[in-house]
């Protein structure tokens, strides 16, 4: 998708700033990467040698090396250049030549059409506006091949609607 002046700017990185090297840093023990997990899921996935596979926001490529190491061809997708070179360092470790990186969004992303058997993210969606997370799922959709899975794992924040009205405002007549 060309980008246009009234398009979110995915790259634009909101809350913390992953581009600082403390945050790639300490990522992995804040989000408790879990190998043992990330094996059982693509297990269950069923990726295999001659499937490819994106991972969108894939951080510091915990999830994105265990892929590789099973699939054909894997597509690390990131905005952030310090989580991309943590991730680059982390499959390069490994000696895992199937590895493409792209510091990219979820918008930005635009391989072609029908080119991926799999498509993950895990806990990056939430940082799109909910506008852009139906875009988002389009393009996703148009770049899996028919069958395709798309695995998504993030959070979601439910909170009455009086309890999301700032503080000073609650109450107020307005």
């Amino acid at each position: 998708m060309p980008p246009t002046d009234w398009m979110y700017n995915d790259r634009r990185q909101v809350g913390l700033d992953f581009e600082g090297p403390g945050q790639a840093a300490t990522y992995d023990a804040r989000q408790n990467a879990d190998v043992a997990e990330d094996v059982a899921l693509l297990e269950k996935l069923g990726v295999a040698s001659q499937h490819s596979l994106a991972d969108l926001g894939c951080g510091t490529g915990v999830f994105l090396c265990e892929a590789a190491k099973r699939c054909g061809r894997a597509i690390g997708v990131d905005v952030s250049t310090q989580m991309l070179a943590v991730a680059r360092q982390r499959c390069a470790d490994a000696k895992l030549a199937n590895v493409k990186f792209v510091q990219q969004g979820f918008l930005g992303f635009d391989p072609p059409p029908a080119s991926l058997d799999f498509v993950t993210s895990t806990f990056a969606f939430h940082h799109l506006p909910d506008f852009w997370k139906a875009m988002a799922l389009v393009r996703i959709n148009r770049m899996l091949k028919p069958g395709g899975v798309f695995f998504l794992r993030d959070v979601v924040f439910s909170v009455p609607p009086a309890e999301s009205v700032p503080r000073s405002r609650a109450g107020s007549a307005g």
